[in-house]
């Protein structure tokens, strides 16, 4: 266990003083998988980085899987102090896991990955919560260059890039289950850059029972801008906002923008999205591969393929704010009179929501069953 919330130089890791970055260290040094356990405490980096790649300041380095996790109620916090990132992983081969169970990873600052860079090797986060990081470039909350990332019932709110990608940046394979993506920020208007939520490159991006919400982008794809493969089956994108500055141009695209690629997707609702007071396609802009039973608040010139069987339009879709439902995450309800009630395909749905609700024989579209 990582028994010491302080951040002194590394001297080893005994019972009686451990603090996490040591933990991370003896980890390292171990071969094969371990765990590292937190206490429900805020860990605070405080040692800057000294010019090494190590883990011994700066960032923590992890370069052979480890679980770090917090057991108990509530979550443990790691804040990197705005000294550098939290973490990096560079563990090697994708099949090479690294796994996060409710953690608050917060306070990072770094060139690109606030919180978290996937150099390499796979990382999953499950239940936990990464928040109010930032990058000077790309990939404020966090930067997938190499290897797979997994988010089960994990939250990506509130973090910023000066470049693309306020929340997530991924050249990887990513699999969001049951999360939430909002508040998220990204502050590039360069043509083609944005995604305030997501920006996914190459892929395949995969999501399920997924809110992405409320993310801003000075650019285009205000909630997700995608140029790879990519597949969404009953996902909330609702109220993102693309070319947030004002600044004109091309910028398209408040809710999703293809750029290129194949984006499947299915039971979905895309809802009150919005661009900037010169920009076009408030909710979608590119060509979509649907597999029906989806709701669009407004389809416009250029957002094309919702043709499938069970696709709607509606400019008032009826759904609260953000809020806490229930379950682990933050999600958006359908408000009574919905078009999104009992739209959905039975044979395709979720079984479950976001929530983890059961869905119904006659099935709602979006990430909340009502």
């Amino acid at each position: 266990m990582a028994n010491k919330t302080g951040d002194h130089a590394p001297n080893g890791c005994s019972r009686s003083d451990c603090t996490l970055r040591e933990a991370v260290i003896k980890a390292n040094d171990h071969a094969g998988k371990d765990t590292i356990l937190l206490k429900r405490a805020t860990y605070t980096m405080e040692l800057a980085p000294s010019g090494s790649n190590g883990a011994d300041s700066g960032d923590l380095n992890i370069t052979d899987p480890v679980a770090i996790k917090h057991t108990g109620a509530g979550r443990a916090t790691i804040d990197a102090n705005g000294l550098d990132r939290a973490f990096q992983l560079l563990t090697g081969d994708s099949d090479r896991y690294t796994k996060f169970t409710k953690v608050v990873i917060r306070g990072g600052s770094a060139a690109v990955g606030g919180g978290i860079m996937i150099g390499s090797g796979s990382c999953g986060l499950v239940k936990s919560v990464v928040t109010h990081n930032h990058a000077g470039g790309d990939g404020g909350g966090i930067f997938v260059f190499s290897g797979e990332l997994t988010l089960t019932r994990t939250t990506v709110s509130g973090n910023t890039a000066d470049g693309q990608a306020g929340g997530i940046l991924t050249y990887g394979e990513t699999v969001i289950t049951g999360s939430t993506i909002s508040g998220n920020e990204a502050d590039s208007d360069l043509a083609g850059g944005g995604g305030g939520g997501i920006r996914a490159y190459g892929g395949p991006l995969k999501m399920r029972n997924d809110t992405v919400a409320d993310n801003d982008a000075f650019g285009s794809g205000g909630g997700i801008l995608s140029s790879g493969t990519a597949s969404l089956n009953n996902v909330t994108v609702a109220r993102n906002m693309a070319d947030s500055n004002n600044s004109g141009g091309s910028n398209v695209g408040g809710g999703i923008y293809v750029v290129s690629g194949v984006f499947t997707i299915g039971n979905s609702l895309i809802a009150l999205n919005s661009v900037g007071s010169t920009g076009s396609a408030p909710d979608c802009r590119g060509t979509f591969d649907s597999a029906g039973h989806n709701l669009v608040s407004h389809i416009t010139i250029g957002c094309d393929g919702f043709v499938a069987a069970g696709d709607l339009s509606d400019p008032d879709p009826k759904i609260g704010q953000l809020a806490n439902n229930g379950g682990s995450t933050k999600t958006i309800a359908l408000l009574s009179g919905s078009p999104a009630i009992g739209a959905a395909d039975p044979t395709t749905a979720e079984t479950r929501d976001q929530r983890g609700h059961l869905r119904d024989s006659h099935p709602d579209i979006g990430a909340f069953e009502r």
